[in-house]
């Protein structure tokens, strides 16, 4: 791309190289902000480190803070990286896992201004693109602009790139670029075609009205001066036109057939058109690259790359397409059958990896289906694929959060009867099929308006219909006793839901709770606990606050989602910033809700008081011990982890004398003691 804005890339090249200062470089939309940057960014000695990051959707002051501060430790000399501090660790087993506790209450803003205070390395620039995005409030984002500006020391430059102008007064440099002027249009035209007429280079300039992406469009398409006699009406679809006729047709074809992908990769075209092998893809996205409407944004987690066409020329190129609707339903398919491969695998990061492909999923079935489309839609295209159960019970089931957050018991009530139909195919006994379609059900229907009760699951037969099982619970390493008793629980349970079992409803239930009680802790109290918790959770605001959380989070997503559709922003750097909001989202839902409102102290104090009624300390001691462990790790409320710290000893105590007269004990208060740590010396 020839560098037009000499000038003023001279006056920014002055001020940050010879004055030091930092800049703001603003100007609207697709005027080229980003481009200047990197023309800017080749001027600058080679001495120079150069760190970018782009604020979108889910920043805030204090991550674009943190932002900052990572890409500043990542340039600095490892002496000086300044990393935060460990002020606690813990280890242990048990019923606690060790961890560590980093002290982030400083913020990461003086950090920052720590770090660079006396930078010693190579000079290092610190570019944010976007930055009109971090508040809805211009003066808001002034101040944070002024603020990150005045906290760099001596050797480290701030460059931001925004939509809003900087006014004088501030520190850096505001570089403001407009249209080009009829002298950048002269130059950006001889470039490519020598001395024009000054009548030809003032018609030109007029038509695209000095835009650089259609004055781009139009000299690539063109052959010479001639071509740029344009009509008075339609001028940018024209030039649009144009730039196709200019290209090979091949080329053409593949763009048109293309342009519904809202991102194009080696791999996703060979999926969907079998015309083109691999080869022709990858040295048509490469060509396409060089160009100016498409550009290389990312790679897959694969490697691939990732492309996009310019938003203005893909919305072009779709008008022009009749068979949209195949190509979306196509990638839609093509996106569900890399799900399904992914959930196959023994992959730990399997869920990570297929969120680019359910957004995918998302985009192409709104395109089909019209805007939110439902579980129903979803459903009607995935029996286009013909995907078969278990693969599609797991695809039904990953879909129903990443894909119908909103539709998500409906999704899976609609799937009942093919689930059903699996179930009764594939499992030998028709009893065995039944009690595991009936308990489906119930566990369904607790996600649902009107819960089922566990007496509704009524099965034809008794347990003599069952296979013989007479291993069962030989595996588990327990002492006879005990083995004995959960045998018979499990029977229990297993008449209670069979109608030709004698006493089916109630002698069953009350069997269950008695061999429950042999182990120390009554119905009464169970159901003590339940109330008790229940209390506490309707007494405070967790469920409104919890929902306005969701909500906020899926408008983040919603709004990236739209914001990705126009910009470079891709689909898989969407998936990152998603895991981060969501990150985000339970640390506010961590701290906020849960720990600085008091709700899980008041939990751990009021349950556990309830559990010490119980004959059997162990259920006490075992409710402390979990709240211990997460008010230790948590670090937060020092208060709180001493107080329920306090009541853990006094029913480890309690414990420690119980075992006394039991035989064969299944949790030993030693072991609980050695794995929390937390003796009498800590």
């Amino acid at each position: 791309m020839v560098k037009v804005r000499t000038e003023t890339l001279q006056r920014a090249y002055s001020k940050i190289v010879d004055d030091g200062k930092d800049l703001h470089i603003s100007g609207q939309p697709g005027i080229g902000k980003t481009e200047f940057l990197n023309n800017l960014t080749e001027e600058i000695p080679s001495q120079y480190t150069v760190k970018s990051t782009t604020v979108r959707a889910h920043h805030d002051h204090n991550s674009l803070e943190r932002d900052l501060l990572h890409l500043a430790r990542r340039a600095a000399p490892e002496r000086d990286t300044k990393p935060n501090q460990l002020i606690s660790a813990s280890a242990g087993a048990g019923p606690i896992s060790g961890g560590g506790t980093v002290d982030d209450r400083v913020r990461d803003l003086y950090k920052l201004e720590d770090l660079t205070a006396n930078w010693s390395n190579d000079p290092l620039l610190l570019c944010i693109d976007d930055i009109h995005k971090i508040a809805d409030d211009e003066q808001v984002v002034r101040d944070i602009i002024g603020e990150l500006s005045s906290s760099l020391g001596q050797g480290v430059q701030l460059i931001t790139l925004g939509q809003i102008r900087m006014p004088g007064g501030h520190e850096l440099e505001d570089i403001h670029l407009n249209l080009y002027t009829l002298g950048e249009t002269r130059v950006f035209l001889q470039e490519e075609f020598g001395n024009l007429p000054e009548d030809t280079v003032r018609d030109v300039h007029s038509v695209v009205e000095g835009h650089p992406l259609y004055l781009s469009l139009l000299t690539e398409s063109s052959e010479d001066e001639t071509d740029f006699d344009l009509p008075e009406y339609a001028v940018l679809d024209t030039i649009e036109e144009r730039y196709l006729e200019a290209l090979p047709r091949d080329t053409v074809k593949f763009l048109r057939q293309f342009a519904p992908l809202p991102e194009l990769s080696e791999k996703l075209c060979a999926g969907l058109f079998e015309e083109w092998d691999a080869l022709e893809i990858d040295q048509k996205l490469r060509e396409l690259d060089r160009r100016v409407i498409v550009q290389q944004v990312n790679r897959t987690d694969d490697g691939d790359k990732i492309y996009k066409i310019h938003e203005r020329f893909r919305t072009f190129l779709v008008r022009k397409n009749r068979d949209a609707d195949d190509v979306h339903r196509g990638a839609f398919q093509y996106h569900l059958q890399e799900v399904t491969d992914m959930l196959a695998q023994e992959r730990d990061e399997k869920w990570v990896n297929s969120l680019p492909h359910w957004f995918y999923a998302r985009y192409h079935l709104d395109q089909v289906h019209g805007e939110n489309a439902g579980s129903e839609a979803f459903r009607e295209e995935l029996d286009c694929i013909d995907l078969t159960y278990p693969h599609r019970g797991l695809v039904m089931l990953y879909a129903g959060v990443c894909l119908l957050p909103g539709n998500i018991f409906s999704a899976w009530e609609q799937e009942l009867p093919l689930f059903r139909e699996w179930v009764f195919d594939t499992v030998e006994n028709q009893q065995q099929a039944e009690l595991v379609v009936r308990v489906c059900e119930w566990a369904l229907s607790q996600l649902g308006d009107e819960p089922m009760e566990l007496s509704e699951i009524q099965i034809e037969g008794s347990l003599d219909d069952l296979p013989e099982e007479s291993q069962v619970f030989n595996d588990v390493e327990l002492a006879d006793a005990h083995l004995h008793r959960l045998r018979k629980l499990r029977g229990h349970i297993l008449r209670f839901l069979f109608l030709e079992e004698p006493y089916q409803s109630k002698a069953h239930r009350e069997l269950m709770i008695n061999v429950l009680s042999t182990y120390g802790i009554s119905k009464e109290i169970l159901s003590q606990l339940k109330q008790r918790i229940k209390s506490i959770l309707k007494a405070s605001e967790l469920g409104e606050e919890f929902d306005q959380l969701i909500e906020q989070y899926a408008e983040s997503i919603g709004t990236e989602f739209e914001n990705s559709l126009n910009s470079s922003l891709d689909f898989y750097e969407l998936r990152d910033q998603a895991m981060n909001l969501g990150r985000e989202a339970f640390d506010n839902l961590h701290y906020d809700l849960l720990l600085d409102s008091g709700l899980i102290h008041e939990i751990a104090l009021e349950g556990g008081e309830v559990l010490e009624e119980a004959e059997n300390p162990v259920f006490a001691m075992v409710w402390y011990s979990l709240f211990a462990t997460y008010f230790r790790n948590a670090n937060v409320v020092p208060s709180a982890f001493d107080q329920v710290k306090e009541k853990y000893m006094e029913q480890l105590e309690r414990r420690k004398q119980y075992e006394q007269s039991i035989e064969h004990p299944i949790i030993f208060a030693e072991d609980s003691a050695e794995g929390l740590s937390l003796d009498e010396q800590d």
